[in-house]
């Protein structure tokens, strides 16, 4: 990363611009202050498909002597824990040629395999997977919650049952009681002050005693200051919150990126507890998105059986880990390390 130019710089941005998938995890906007900042950064190297200048596929990696259960050295996606996803950049009309590389890189590093975590199903996925026996297999894989665009709002109300509406209503009643007015949620990305607000809400939590808030750690504050700064500046940062009155009772940071939203972060106010404001701004999410047509999806990035987001959100995406074995002895290994490892792995 240290070695990134800026020419580079304006090529990533160009593919990431023009991604079959969209994936502002992996925009320059995210991974350069993941790098700079966070633990592991300085191990993170860029896997990069051009032609001459272009850029036509690029994913963060870095190398490892193992990976999970698979006992040989590697290259893997480079990840952190503001990473929600995991899909390598593509070029529109590129995915077979990005794929064929990405099938030759670990032999080309001289590595076993390569093991793209958790890759969101999609075209890419889909023809690396498409090689035939010997070729790429599933390491494993999950879904999890997200929105996906419909003719009318009633994202919440068709997945929601009779009860949990009585009791999202009773909550709601309870929240705005107590804040002394009716609740409105309102994107405050262009406001200069939102990422303090958001920053003294979430650190004013369970987060902050617990020491995993953001302002807890001064790397991952600037982390998080740089990352909305980038963002803001491309008119892609939004801080939602859901306000009654003067006071805040929950925010969630969320990043845009072409057609889909991605839900980073979330914090609320602890006192309100009792009103429950978080799953009421999760349920409002859901309406901010419908209004805005050109967005086809809205994505949790939650871990797969969260319960609150789960019973609210009806839609659910699909993630995969393809697994890219290099040619030869060491291909043949990998592949003898998974079938191996399968029975314990299922169970």
């Amino acid at each position: 990363m240290r070695d990134v130019s800026p020419r580079d710089r304006a090529a990533w941005t160009a593919l990431a611009d023009d991604a079959v998938q969209p994936n502002p995890f992996f925009r320059p906007e995210l991974v350069e202050p993941a790098a700079a900042h966070l633990p592991g950064g300085h191990r993170a190297a860029l896997l990069v498909v051009a032609a001459g200048e272009r850029w036509l596929g690029c994913v963060p990696v870095r190398t490892q002597p193992k990976w999970s259960d698979l006992l040989l050295p590697c290259l893997r996606t480079w990840t952190h824990p503001y990473c929600f996803a995991w899909t390598p950049l593509v070029r529109r009309g590129a995915v077979p040629v990005v794929a064929r590389a990405l099938r030759g890189a670990a032999r080309r590093a001289g590595r076993a395999f390569l093991a793209l975590e958790n890759a969101t199903d999609g075209p890419l996925v889909d023809a690396l997977l498409d090689a035939g026996p010997g070729g790429p297999f599933v390491h494993g894989g999950y879904e999890r919650a997200v929105v996906r665009r419909r003719p009318e709002d009633t994202y919440v109300a068709e997945h929601v049952g009779g009860k949990h509406r009585r009791e999202l209503r009773r909550t709601r009643r309870i929240l705005e009681r107590a804040v002394g007015a009716p609740l409105a949620l309102v994107d405050a990305g262009a406001d200069p002050d939102a990422a303090e607000r958001f920053l003294a809400l979430e650190a004013g939590g369970w987060k902050g005693a617990a020491g995993s808030a953001l302002a807890s750690d001064p790397a991952h504050e600037r982390f998080f200051r740089a990352v909305h700064a980038g963002f803001a500046r491309r008119g892609a940062a939004h801080v939602l919150e859901l306000r009654g009155g003067d006071r805040t009772t929950a925010a969630v940071f969320c990043v845009s990126d072409g057609d889909e939203v991605f839900a980073l972060k979330i914090g609320y106010d602890e006192e309100l507890g009792r009103g429950a404001p978080g799953v009421h701004l999760m349920a409002d999410l859901a309406s901010w998105f419908h209004a805005h047509p050109a967005w086809a999806l809205l994505d949790s990035c939650a871990v797969p059986d969260h319960p609150m987001i789960n019973g609210l959100w009806p839609d659910r995406r699909g993630h995969r880990t393809p697994i890219l074995p290099a040619g030869g002895p060491a291909g043949a290994a990998v592949r003898a390390l998974d079938r191996r490892a399968r029975p314990r792995r299922r169970g």
